[in-house]
């Protein structure tokens, strides 16, 4: 039992950036899924290769202030005003308020940099604490090896000596996710929040394994959302303006490669198979900013989340001023359980200054107490080692788990490989291609630099208001598009 916990609790991966390029007109095409073309993708260095960010990496010219309670409370009309005046006194622009949290994003003066503005304004009396907005990265892709949808390649939940990258692993050197499933019975509705870049929650091994949020919903302030969140989760940045209802990735797999390892689905005959069962997966894609992540974690926390999976972090030299105080904060806040990687710079935390955040939150420095429902997890790979990349330590790492060379699933094929940019070379303006469909005054139009770009309302051009025009393409799946494996 204790090695499948293990591995439960250590799904923590990076995924490289799959790059999208946007089409300038559609192409007639037919997409249908095939059980037989589902994408999964496997990593030689990957399950623990952990979001990173160098030193003082953070959004520029923005600090985020933490009012004192019993000064200022942005919840209330007088604190509001307060607040303003406070700003106005120090040179501050308003960017956006986190009432619940009674926390402020200001940009600083022109002519003064974020550490010293974080130096000056942490010894005003309204402010409890002031620091940057840090942005969290991803590092780079590993490189790719084959892969196989298939049971027998997921090596780390049942290990049978199978070679994986040209090397024989080790019998055993796994979670026994057969075992621990035919001794304990199934969780049932235990919601895990994966905070990463998405989930494709579209995907034939997710679709039925994702949280439901249509019936009640509350954002991270705990205001109840009345249209629900019928995408299962949220999009959270450092802007209010920007966050929306739909999570799914645009361009990176990480966050989909993490739910298929967490709860792909079992027994159906496709894919591969999660290590848990009766598992709900909450999307919450965030831009991996200090204000995206905490509103993140406030969410999960509001809507149930028993776990959250955070397979980011930022590694310091010091744990000064790089402590992000509204993260940990968040994380303290959280009744539940938060998995952190312990990092990928192959670093002993014990033996050194180093410190990879938020794994480290979980034990005490002279900068923070430790959080105890922090668990950090260092990679090992098939036969039992610690994955060389991986970070270590007796004291600030808790456990290892399977993280090299994992399967798992990942988003499709970018929607430029299914609408495809054309230029209409073979037609003669203003006719359209034989294929389309067309209602209305649509054709073809010479445009410099372009060849011939089709419009609508071509007797009107280039557009005047008048009768709309429509033209029909034959249904094309854009976010899944042709499904092979990599």
């Amino acid at each position: 039992m204790k090695k499948l916990i293990t591995f439960v609790i250590g799904v923590v991966i990076l995924f490289p950036s799959i790059s999208q390029t946007q089409a300038f007109i559609s192409k007639k095409e037919t997409t249908q899924l095939s059980k037989k073309e589902i994408l999964f993708q496997m990593k030689t260095k990957g399950i623990f290769n952990q979001i990173k960010k160098e030193k003082q990496n953070y959004v520029p010219d923005e600090v985020i202030i933490k009012y004192k309670d019993d000064k200022i409370q942005l919840t209330k009309t007088m604190g509001k005003i307060k607040a303003f005046g406070f700003a106005t006194m120090k040179g501050l622009s308003k960017k956006e308020e986190l009432k619940g949290m009674n926390v402020a994003v200001y940009g600083v003066k022109s002519d003064e940099t974020v550490e010293d503005a974080v130096k000056r304004l942490s010894t005003a009396s309204d402010v409890e604490y002031v620091q940057p907005n840090f942005v969290y990265e991803l590092l780079d892709a590993p490189e790719e090896i084959p892969n196989d949808p298939m049971f027998e390649q997921q090596w780390g939940l049942h290990n049978i000596g199978q070679s994986i990258n040209e090397e024989s692993g080790t019998v055993d050197a796994d979670v026994d996710m057969p075992e621990g499933h035919d001794s304990f019975s199934k969780s049932e509705n235990v919601v895990v929040a994966v905070i990463d870049t998405g989930i494709s929650y579209d995907h034939p091994d997710l679709m039925n394994q994702m949280w439901d949020g249509t019936d009640q919903c509350v954002d991270h302030e705990g205001n109840v959302i009345a249209e629900g969140c019928p995408n299962h989760g949220w999009y959270y940045t450092d802007d209010t303006e920007t966050d929306t209802n739909d999570p799914f990735p645009t361009d990176d797999s990480h966050g989909t490669h993490v739910a298929g390892i967490i709860a792909a689905e079992k027994n159906n005959e496709i894919g591969i198979s999660g290590v848990g069962e009766g598992i709900e997966l909450m999307a919450l894609k965030t831009d991996l900013t200090t204000i995206g992540n905490a509103k993140a974690v406030e969410f999960a926390s509001n809507n149930g989340a028993r776990v959250i999976n955070a397979s980011w972090g930022a590694g310091f030299d010091n744990c000064d001023f790089a402590y992000d105080q509204m993260l940990y904060e968040a994380i303290e806040n959280f009744d539940g359980l938060f998995i952190a990687a312990s990092g990928n710079s192959g670093q002993d935390h014990d033996l050194s200054d180093f410190f990879d955040l938020p794994s480290d939150y979980g034990k005490p420095t002279g900068c923070w107490e430790g959080l105890d429902n922090i668990i950090s997890i260092a990679a090992t790979d098939n036969n039992d080692n610690k994955a060389s990349f991986s970070d270590y330590g007796n004291v600030f790492v808790d456990i290892g788990a399977p993280g090299e060379d994992i399967l798992s699933t990942v988003i499709g094929e970018p929607v430029v490989d299914i609408i495809e940019s054309q230029d209409f070379e073979e037609i003669t303006p203003p006719t359209i291609p034989e294929e389309y469909e067309q209602t209305g005054n649509w054709g073809t139009q010479p445009e410099e630099g372009y060849g011939n770009v089709i419009y609508g309302d071509l007797n009107q051009f280039p557009y005047t208001a008048n009768i709309n025009s429509l033209t029909l393409l034959v249904d094309t799946d854009i976010k899944w598009g042709p499904l092979v494996c990599q």
